[in-house]
Order: C-alpha cells, then sequence, then structure tokens
C-alpha cells in the first residue's frame, strides 16, 4: 500500500510532462516530424518499471523514415524511338547514295579528261597529216613542174610519142600546166585518136563544177 502511495505523485508527474510534449509538438507542426518518445518510468527501490512510452503525432504513428521514390519519366515513346530509328536508316541510307553520286562524278570527270586529252591527240595528228599532205603535194607539184619544163622544151613530135605512153592522169596534170602554144604542135603529132580522147578529157575537166560553192 505504501508503494503504490510512492508511485502515484510519479504517474502524476509523468502524464504532465507527456501533456507538455505533446502540446509542444502540436505547437511546431507536422513538418518537424516528432518520433517516438520513450519514458522510463522509476519505481521505489522494491520495483522499477521500463515501459516505453511512444507519443504518435495524429492518428497514425510513423514507421518508415523515407518516402517512395517517384518513378523516373522516359525521355522518348516507344513511336518516337522507332521514328528515331527510322530517320538514322533514312539518314545512312542517303550517306550512301551520295557517295556514289561523288563516285560517278568523279568517274565522269575522268573519263571527260581522257576524251579531251585523245581529242587534242587526235588535233595534232591531223594537223600532222595536213602538213605531210601538203608536203606531199609541193612534192608532186616540182614532180609534174620539171615535167612540163622537160615537154615544153622538146620537139613536138617527140613529146608526142612519149605522150601516147603516158597514163590520161599524168597527160592532163602536164597539159594543163603547159603554155597552149607548145600544147598545139605535140596534138598536132599525136594520132588522131590519141588527141582526140586527151582533147575530150581537158573538155570535160573544164566543164565541171567546181567544189566549194
Amino acid at each position: 500500500m505504501l508503494g503504490k502511495l510512492r508511485l502515484l505523485p510519479l504517474m502524476i508527474a509523468l502524464a504532465g510532462m507527456v501533456f507538455v510534449l505533446k502540446v509542444v509538438d502540436l505547437v511546431n507542426g507536422d513538418s518537424q516530424g516528432a518520433g517516438p518518445v520513450s519514458v522510463a518510468v522509476a519505481a521505489s527501490d522494491d520495483t522499477e518499471i521500463d515501459r516505453p512510452i511512444t507519443v504518435a503525432q495524429g492518428n497514425e504513428e510513423k514507421e518508415t523514415d523515407e518516402e517512395p521514390r517517384e518513378a523516373e519519366p522516359q525521355l522518348f515513346t516507344r513511336g518516337e524511338v522507332t521514328m528515331l530509328q527510322n530517320l538514322q536508316s533514312r539518314r545512312e541510307e542517303l550517306d550512301v547514295r551520295e557517295n556514289e553520286l561523288k563516285l560517278q562524278e568523279d568517274l565522269l570527270k575522268v573519263t571527260e579528261k581522257r576524251i579531251e586529252e585523245k581529242i587534242d591527240e587526235l588535233k595534232k595528228i591531223e594537223v600532222t597529216i595536213q602538213d605531210l599532205l601538203k608536203k606531199h603535194d609541193q612534192q608532186e607539184e616540182q614532180k609534174i613542174q620539171r615535167l612540163v619544163k622537160m615537154y615544153e622544151s622538146m620537139k613536138p613530135k617527140d613529146a608526142a610519142r612519149i605522150f601516147e605512153s603516158l597514163d590520161m592522169p599524168i597527160k592532163i596534170s602536164v597539159v594543163e600546166r603547159m603554155k597552149e602554144r607548145k600544147v598545139a604542135p605535140i596534138l598536132a603529132s599525136m594520132t588522131s585518136a590519141s588527141a582526140k580522147k586527151l582533147t575530150t578529157e581537158l573538155a570535160t575537166r573544164k566543164q565541171l563544177p567546181k567544189t566549194g560553192r
């Protein structure tokens, strides 16, 4: 009985402390978050009471310190990822096509350069051929001029005898370059058939139209 009387004032004091703590927690607000409060009640020398008293804010007790973490938002949706992949694939195709076009362009440039070089070579060859033909014509003209001088210096009968054996193109080339007064005696000394044929060829050549008009 005496022990119970000694414990009663202690319980009254403890209840007052709990009430004060609760009022302080209510004043500080829920943001500060008060944890559980354990109070050990000491009894007399004969009895020791150690009962933790938990003071909870509101009607619920906080059991976990950490709140659940929110899920990280996705940067791209599945449709956007597919679109990006398609764009990347298209870009790669365009790069390949661009490289092919560049290669074709380079090949065309090389081909054009080779063609231009061939054309230049052909032009040089053409000029060389023309020079050779010109020199050949000059040489032939010199030969014919020598024949002309030779036949003009000969007697008409001797020249007529040689004319009978010459080919028609040579006779025409020589007679065309000879003076008319030198040709007439030679024709008179030739046979009538040969003179007629040569005269016909000369007349035909004079009547032919000139080229380049």
